[in-house]
Formats: C-alpha cells, structure tokens, sequence
C-alpha cells in the first residue's frame, strides 16, 4: 500500500471542519463568529479560525483528519481520504472570522410534508395528531431535500431551526450516523425547539426534539407546561429557558423535568444541575426533577450479587445495588456515571484516553458489602458515614448521598424492573420508551410508561404557542 505524500495529508488537514460537518450531517452549533459547539456532544468545540477541535470531556484535540477519525470511526488513510475526495472547503486558518449575523429564515420547504410525517409517525412512532398540530401552526416544515425542519420561536417570531433527516445516509462511509442533522447558521444561542402547552407553570427540558415529541405521545394530558429541546445537554440552555418562561408568560417554572438519556452523560448532566441552587426573582427555589426513561430497570442477572453479598454481611441489598446504580448506573464496566465524581466500589475516576475495563461484579459486591457491615448495628446502617468521601466537597458528598438514598428507597419498596437484557437497558431515550409501546414489545406490568390516561391531543394542542 503506498505511503500519504505530505501534499496529500496537508491538503486534508487544511480542510475546513466545519464545512466537513456540514456537508456530512454531523451536527454543530455557532456560538460565535470563531466557535462552534457540538449538538451531540455539547462539551466539543471547534474553532474555526483554527481548524482545529476540543473535546474537554475527553481530553481529546486535533485537526480535520483527527476529527474524522475520531467522530466518524475512519483510521488515518480513510480519514485522508474522506477528506480530499469531496468537494469542501478549504480553511484560511491566518483569515479574519466573521462577526454572527442574525438569524434570517432561508430554507425552500417542499410542496408536501409527506416524508416528515412518514418519518415522525411511522418510523419514530410520534401521535400523528400532535406532528399535524405542529404543522398547522408552522412550527414543523418540509425542506426541499425531504428533512424535518423544526422552527425555534420566541414571543412568535422565528429565531432559528433545525434540521433532522428522514432517509439514512447511502454513501455506507460513516457506520454510526444514520440521519442528517443540522442547525441552522446563526439560530439564537442557547436555544432550541420548545413549545408552550397552557400557561406554564412546569419545564419538560429533552436533548432533541423527537424525544420532547415522544414524551408528549406518551403523556397526552400534559398542561400548563412548556416542553424544549436542548439540542444536547447544555446546562446554559436550561438556565436561558428558565429565565426566557418566566420573562414571556409573567411566571417562573419552579420545577424543572429533565428528560435526558439514560446514559453516563444524562446522568452526569443531571447530578451537576441538581447541585445547582437556583431561585426566581421572588425567592421560590427551582427543583429539578429526573424523568430519565428506563431509570428504574435492574438487571435480573445483578440480584444474585448483591444479595449473598448482603447476606453474608448483614447488610440491605438494596443499598449495595444503590451504591452501584449511583457510581456507575449499573455498568458492567468501572466508568463513572454520577456528577459528583464519587469513586468507591464500582467505578474509578479515569484518567482521560483511558478506556473502561470490566468489572468483577461478584467482587465488587463483596467490598462493598463488607464496607457497610462496619457502619451496620442491628440490621441499620448508617449511610451518611459509610460513604464519607473525604476528598470531594461537602455538596458532592451530600449529593451523592441523597441520589443513594433515593435509590435505596426505589428498591427498598420494590419499586423496580427486571427482565433478561443481560446487561444493557431495553432503550436509552423516550423514542425508545415510545416504540416498545407501540410495537408491542413491553410488558405493562414491567414499564409503568405504558399506563397512561386515554386522553386525545385536541385538549392541549389547540392551546399550544411558541
């Protein structure tokens, strides 16, 4: 195989990322005339009048071909490749970058929504009811090439959309990405797709917009409320949306639903914003609550552990189960999964670039069982001493402590799933919780989701504003 001239790997790494991202469906976000933001991973940044990415989360930086072997899955000749062979853009790396203009509304819609309503209702599962309603009012589009364009309003004007596919990729280059996702150039920041159900009074915060939609499928008596999009997870844009509610409609959400993934970073997302101490101007305090889907499965092969670990220490099992679903979310591997960077039985802080190992469950289990028997006196154990963690700050500590708790007290009461997923969840996100309903494939008795009022969508969706 010959080797890459420099000529070659140059004129790839010149390549301008962004414009790669663009033309290929990876989804980013301006936030300044030099930055741009990932919409899927929220903490990588590009800067432009660099060419060059960082993804803080990881620790990982690099140029275009970096950037495509890292989030498109290509080795160095692919990446190269891939690179050179399409018609980008190529970077001035020494040039003056543009100042943000605002957000002006271009997109060519088709003459039908046919595809978008194909897409949303018989491939995602939405109501068909509410994607009709959202089309009446303008808020859902077809664009020319057959992608939903979701509309972002803001006291009834259009400060921004996106984009989202209908049709897989065929070019069979980037495995991962199935759809085309796109934001639109200069769509306020910090913002996203949201709608207003009533007067709001609660906040339903979602990482896309199919998974607001899904939610709102599945619990059709929503009211009073308004339901956004992050477009990721963005504390900044909870924050915005917050404030935004409360400036529009003369009244603050003083609790917020957070219905992110269930995966290492929702579950990081929502311990940092459960840290947070917020207030309205009035004083009332802001709380957040968890509607992270498939939140209360267990897996059925994880029992055994915990409970003869517990019997042969005297201890609950439920608290070595809660112990583990807070450090890690019930991994079978040792990466955290909790915002307080709490590390005891199941999972270690990493160093960045390091991969996860496996766990040895059964061992695990024991030390932490073993652990607890020693803050154990008559069948009670003293949780607030068995997990002093003399490293972290007290707020860490105590959130980390009440998350346990809570926990505990799930499966304290057996309120709690099982079934034969050896060691994955049936689904991650709401469209998930959505299709198993759909399709048949969940049993009521196992996904509370399922048992919903049979109330019709006219009662709310006539009311709805953007």
């Amino acid at each position: 195989m010959a080797l890459l001239d420099k000529d070659t790997i140059r004129r790839a790494q010149d390549v301008d990322i962004v414009n790669f991202c663009a033309q290929n469906g990876y989804p980013l976000e301006r936030v300044s005339g030099r930055y741009y933001r990932g919409v899927e991973h929220d903490s990588l940044v590009v800067d432009r009048s660099k060419n060059t990415y960082e993804w803080y989360s990881t620790g990982q930086y690099g140029n275009a071909i970096n950037f495509v072997q890292t989030f498109m899955g290509r080795d160095f000749r692919q990446a190269v490749q891939d690179l050179i062979s399409g018609s980008y853009a190529a970077t001035d790396v020494k040039g003056p970058t543009a100042e943000p203009q605002p957000f002006r509304y271009a997109i060519l819609h088709d003459q039908t929504t046919d595809a978008v309503e194909r897409y949303l209702c018989e491939v995602r599962g939405i109501d068909r009811r509410i994607v009709h309603t959202l089309i009446q009012k303008n808020m859902l589009k077809q664009d020319v090439r057959q992608n939903a364009v979701f509309v972002w309003g803001l006291a009834g004007q259009r400060v921004g959309a996106e984009l989202q596919g209908t049709r897989k990729f065929d070019d069979g280059r980037f495995g991962h990405r199935t759809t085309f996702k796109q934001i639109c150039a200069n769509s306020e920041p910090n913002y996203g797709f949201n709608l207003s159900i009533g007067s709001p009074k609660r906040l339903y915060v979602f990482e896309a917009p199919i998974d607001m939609l899904s939610y709102w499928s599945l619990h059709k008596d929503l009211n009073n409320c308004r339901l956004v999009s992050m477009d990721g997870l963005k504390p900044i844009t909870v924050e915005k949306m917050i404030k935004n509610t409360g400036r529009l409609y003369g009244s603050y959400p003083t609790d917020v639903h957070l219905g992110v993934d269930n995966d290492r970073a929702g579950h990081e997302f929502l311990d940092r914003l459960s840290k947070k101490i917020m207030s309205t101007p009035d004083g009332e305090r802001i709380t957040f609550h968890s509607l992270i889907p498939f939140d209360k499965h267990l897996p059925k092969a994880n029992l055994p552990f915990y409970q003869e670990a517990a019997k042969r220490h005297g201890v609950d099992w439920q608290w070595i189960a809660a112990i583990h679903k807070a450090e890690t979310n019930l991994s079978p591997t040792n990466e955290l999964a909790n915002g307080f960077n709490y590390e005891a039985f199941f999972g270690r802080d990493l160093p960045k670039n390091q991969a996860p190992e496996a766990i040895d469950l059964e061992r695990s289990c024991e030390r932490c069982a073993q652990h607890l028997e020693g803050y154990t006196v008559d069948g009670q154990t003293n949780i607030t001493d068995a997990l002093i963690n003399t490293k972290l700050p007290f707020e860490d500590k105590r959130g980390f402590e009440n998350k346990v708790k809570s926990v505990y007290n799930w499966y304290l009461a057996g309120d709690f799933q099982t079934d034969d997923h050896p060691s994955g969840l049936p689904g991650k996100d709401w469209n998930d919780v959505l299709l198993l309903q759909n399709h048949g494939n969940a049993h009521e008795q196992e996904y509370p989701y399922k048992r919903e009022r049979p109330v019709t969508v006219h009662k709310t969706a006539g009311r709805m504003r953007a």
